[in-house]
Order: C-alpha cells, then sequence, then structure tokens
C-alpha cells in the first residue's frame, strides 16, 4: 500500500477552532398585555371614527371606553402586566369623544328647536262651513 498523503509530512492548522457558544441568559418571556387597555384603545379609536357616521351615538362607546381605560390603569398597578400607554390613550380618546358627543347633543337639540321656529307654518283654525250638509 502506499501512503495516501503521498509522503508529505502532516501538517498541524497554526489556529485553534473557537470555542463552543455559551449558553447566555436564559429566556425571559414576554410580559403578558392587559386585554381591558387594549379594548379601551379599540372602543376610544372606534368611537371618534364612528363620530362621523353615528354622530352622538358614540357618547356611550367614548364613555366605555374611557372607563374601561381608568379600570385597566388600577389593574396594571396591581398586576406584571404591560399596557399602560395602550389605557391612557384610551381614557384620553374616550373622554375627548365623550365631551364632542355631549356638545354634539347640545347643538343638535339648539338646532332642532331653532329650526323648528323657522320652518313654522300656521295652521288655520278649522271654520264653520255651511257647505252641503254631509
Amino acid at each position: 500500500m502506499t501512503d495516501p498523503t503521498g509522503g508529505l509530512p502532516q501538517v498541524t492548522p497554526s489556529w485553534t477552532p473557537p470555542p463552543p457558544y455559551a449558553y447566555g441568559y436564559p429566556y425571559q418571556p414576554a410580559k403578558k398585555t392587559n386585554g381591558l387597555a387594549i379594548a379601551s384603545m379599540v372602543i376610544s379609536i372606534v368611537s371618534l371614527v364612528g363620530m362621523c357616521s353615528w354622530g352622538p351615538l358614540s357618547l356611550i362607546p367614548s364613555a366605555v371606553a374611557a372607563i374601561l381605560g381608568h379600570v385597566a390603569r388600577a389593574k396594571l398597578k396591581r398586576k406584571d402586566e404591560q399596557g399602560g400607554a395602550m389605557a391612557l390613550v384610551g381614557i384620553i380618546l374616550g373622554w375627548v369623544g365623550f365631551v364632542v358627543s355631549v356638545a354634539l347633543v347640545i347643538a343638535f337639540i339648539y338646532l332642532w328647536n331653532d329650526m323648528r321656529d323657522f320652518f313654522y307654518i300656521p295652521i288655520p283654525e278649522p271654520t264653520e262651513d255651511p257647505g252641503d250638509g254631509f
């Protein structure tokens, strides 16, 4: 048999391979996001966008969003969850939507009364008609 290296001397590498990677820090699971905070933000945005089509009917969802935001902030103080900014957005947009909706209701009532006076058509009093006896 012949030598597979062809008679050449064995060469050792001049570098050493890097050590294997260390495990590092253990995996930290992400904090859970508070569902009430998410609901507060979504409902407040929907009520503000819906104000264009619903008008004063967005009064109820705006109030619900603001209350949910307050409840979410209270729960976030007790639990280790995320969502403080979403709850704050829900509170701010909810109360802004509520105030704008109340202003719309007041404006609609004022304009309705003003419009009723503007388009007032007097109805004549019925008079006795000698008519033809029917």
